[in-house]
């Protein structure tokens, strides 16, 4: 991101990351109504800013040399964004998906439990009202494997990425 632009839209990211995403939820709620359409608006605000800020970090971090090669091959703009530098900045990318899945998971759970939405979440707030501990427990322990699985599946992602990795950042 060029300091420009950095400039102009910096404090609004940074306000719109430091709201808590379950003060988004009644928000949500009220312009989106109870289903999965407000569930994923939440998840994605949520998530979202790990896998920004990790690509803004590897497109200020890539090796100037990528883009002066491009330049004295003459290559398109297209072919330089997919040929060199998204590439080169897909481990970052993969970093903040890696690092917001976690986030996705809880959010996700979080929003279920506020709002009976259809999941596990919600399931849980169920088991809590109806007084079931082994089903809350179980019903953790069920969302606790499920991240375990989807880290295990972004991790491989993570490795593969590394593997095809261009240049120097």
């Amino acid at each position: 991101m060029s300091r420009t632009v950095g400039r102009a839209v910096g404090p609004t990211f940074e306000f719109a990351r430091a709201l808590p995403p379950a003060a988004i939820v009644p928000v949500a709620t009220l312009l989106l109504g109870f289903d999965e359409t407000m569930k994923v608006v939440v998840v994605v605000l949520a998530a979202l800013w790990p896998i920004l800020l990790n690509t803004s970090s590897g497109v200020q971090e890539l090796n100037p040399v990528l883009r002066d090669t491009a330049r004295s091959l003459r290559l398109s703009r297209t072919r330089t964004l997919f040929g060199l530098l998204l590439p080169s900045v897909m481990p970052a990318i993969v970093l903040g998906v890696r690092v917001a899945t976690p986030v996705a998971l809880v959010i996700t759970l979080l929003v279920e439990y506020l709002t009976a939405v259809n999941g596990v979440g919600a399931l849980v707030g169920e088991a809590q009202r109806t007084f079931q501990p082994a089903r809350v427990y179980a019903l953790i322990v069920i969302a606790g494997l499920l991240s375990l699985v989807v880290n295990a599946c972004v991790r491989r992602v993570e490795i593969a990425v590394q593997r095809r990795r261009v240049g120097d950042r």
